[in-house]
């Protein structure tokens, strides 16, 4: 998985240079494969959570696994159909547009040069318009689920001499 991250990550800097909606099809494709792939671990990971709290002695043990894990779930169920059912197709249909215009593409050093000398700065809201839904999305839920990575389950410290680890997860990462 971290692989199509990885892939991801390249055809979205090639797109970015390029400016071939066909990059970013790929980044998107990337993105929800691997998601796709997360999602019944996410399953998994959220029935177990709720097993545990049965099992444990404290209401306050496993919340940070259990907020984590139902999170990710969500996260799932919310992005991998749109991915399918919009992203994805959306990016395909526009770089099909742009090759039913014959649109020309820039090559990569083109596009470095272009992207470090010349900027268009629009405040249209014709040009943006099309972009608000996914940027708002990705600007508020994006970033305060990347920053709630700090408090997912973590494990404490590797006692080596008996091969287990010490889980606290109620502690986020860094406290220690």
């Amino acid at each position: 998985m971290v692989v199509l991250i990885v892939l991801a990550e390249c055809f979205s800097c090639t797109g970015t240079i390029t400016t071939n909606s066909l990059w970013f099809t790929l980044e998107e494709g990337s993105w929800i494969v691997s998601f796709t792939l997360v999602t019944p671990c996410a399953f998994v990971l959220s029935w177990r959570c709720l097993q545990l709290r049965k099992l444990a002695k404290s209401d306050l043990a496993w919340t940070s696994a259990r907020v984590f894990s139902f999170g990710l779930l969500l996260c799932c169920i919310a992005y991998v159909p749109w991915g399918w059912a919009s992203d994805v197709p959306n990016n395909l249909a526009r770089y099909r547009h742009e090759t039913a215009r014959h649109q020309h593409y820039m090559s990569f050093k083109d596009g470095l040069n272009d992207a470090a000398c010349h900027w268009v700065v629009s405040r249209d809201w014709d040009v943006w318009k099309p972009y608000l839904l996914w940027m708002s999305a990705y600007f508020t839920a994006g970033v305060w689920s990347s920053i709630s990575l700090c408090f997912a389950p973590r494990i404490r410290r590797w006692n080596a001499y008996d091969d287990e680890a010490t889980f606290d997860p109620l502690l986020p990462a860094g406290i220690q």
